[in-house]
């Protein structure tokens, strides 16, 4: 009881490097080694909380901010060296978790709701709400399953998408713009969708929640109902047309999804073997203990 009561008040620590490993067969078991292995596995021990005083943190290595394309001054990230014998100095870059926690925190919500939709379309895949929303908020993934979408490019502030990032797809000579309004990993995210139409733009509220079920995700897209008078007016003219494009590119999608998880299972391979438990091992005498109620 008093650990599970204490659960928001543990730190996260995470260590994140990039580099080349070797993967090894151990007594039957899949083991990692090389050079960087042991330097994540050295990083492990840092002295971030005493120098820097951040108690719950990310610890990226320089290696990985340039392998991920990402502006750490961009992110408030501070700078930091650990130096560790045999290996030298290791730059890297500290993310402080909590301050990012209590910014998501405070942050408004952004979501569109069934009874404000003008627009919702529905579809359900086996894939699992992360592998589903990996795939459909990835940009190059668009093309696979839209395919009237020619080009998307994303502009992202520290090359982390989210909130403030946006997607500009190209619909041929036409441009859709995405700005991200909400991120919300694995349960929904929302963005403003400017639509460019003949009679002129169209700003809509957009959101695509992943509602977890015993059988996969439920994926689900809605536009809400413009706010202005003019905009309402192009909305209600566009609307069962734009709204028939979207639902003909689920089945694609849902296709799509159920082909990466296949792969992803078989990528995976099968599970490691559980030891069977000694006869004269730490639990052996559990089955001679009886519960009396």
């Amino acid at each position: 009881m008093q650990a599970c009561a204490r659960i928001p008040d543990l730190d996260l620590k995470f260590v994140v490097h990039h580099g080349l490993a070797i993967v090894q067969k151990v007594a039957g078991r899949q083991e990692l080694v090389g050079s960087d292995v042991i330097v994540v596995h050295r990083l492990l021990k840092n002295d971030v909380v005493e120098m820097l005083g951040i108690h719950s943190y990310a610890l990226i290595s320089a290696q990985c901010v340039a392998a991920a394309g990402i502006s750490p001054a961009e992110l408030g990230m501070t700078e930091h060296v650990e130096e560790y014998d045999r290996i030298g100095q290791v730059k890297c870059w500290v993310l402080d978790l909590e301050k990012r926690w209590k910014a998501e925190e405070e942050r408004a919500r952004v979501r569109v709701r069934e009874e404000d939709a003008v627009i919702e379309v529905t579809a359900h895949t086996t894939a699992p709400p992360q592998v589903a929303w990996e795939f459909v908020t990835r940009p190059g993934q668009r093309m696979s399953w839209q395919p009237w979408v020619t080009q998307v490019t994303v502009t992202a502030a520290g090359g982390r998408r989210g909130p403030g990032s946006s997607n500009h797809c190209m619909h041929g000579k036409d441009a859709v713009v995405e700005e991200i309004l909400d991120w919300r990993p694995y349960d929904y995210v929302t963005d403003r969708t400017v639509l460019d139409t003949p009679a002129g733009p169209i700003k809509f509220l957009h959101t695509i929640e992943f509602e977890p079920v015993t059988s996969g995700t439920t994926v689900r897209m809605r536009y809400a109902l413009p706010t202005s008078r003019r905009n309402r007016t192009l909305a209600a003219q566009i609307a069962d047309a734009y709204g028939a494009a979207l639902a003909s590119s689920m089945p694609g999608l849902c296709n799509q999804l159920d082909a990466e998880l296949a792969l992803r299972e078989l990528d995976r391979g099968p599970e490691a073997q559980v030891a069977a438990p000694r006869p004269d091992g730490p639990l052996s005498g559990l089955a001679q203990i009886e519960i009396n109620d």
